[in-house]
């Protein structure tokens, strides 16, 4: 919710429980409150009385579904995972390129994730790969 609401701008108020502790940082990007319906009156009153801090809560949230947030670096953050897994399962550096470089296509990310799972998943049920004639 935290991402979805950043990147259209609004500024979010979450129960102060898993997963919104791992992302909001009270007052800084979002509000975490006691859930329960005093809490949350505060915690909207709060914002709707005092445009600055909404003004600052918006551009934080904004700011960070653009950069940390973003497709780009989250793929790019979840190919290089990929890509360090792979290389502790076969003992071979991957060959590595970024996902926003010219003809790069999502198909060969995805193609590159799913024979990574397909070497794990052989690798844990003992199964050797059969040659192609």
């Amino acid at each position: 919710k935290y991402v979805e609401y950043a990147s259209y701008g609004i500024v979010g108020v979450f129960s102060d429980v898993e997963p919104y502790t791992r992302v909001v940082r009270n007052g800084e990007n979002g509000l975490l409150c006691e859930n329960n319906a005093d809490a949350w009156y505060e915690a909207i009153a709060s914002i709707i009385s005092q445009p600055e801090y909404l003004r600052k809560l918006r551009e934080c949230c904004q700011n960070e579904a653009q950069t940390v947030y973003s497709l780009k670096t989250v793929s790019e953050n979840y190919y290089q995972s990929v890509c360090r897994c792979d290389t502790v399962l076969t003992g071979r550096p991957v060959r590595g390129f970024s996902l926003h470089r010219p003809g790069y296509r999502i198909p060969h990310f995805i193609a590159r994730c799913r024979s990574f799972a397909g070497r794990v998943i052989r690798k844990i049920l003992g199964i050797k790969r059969t040659e192609k004639k």
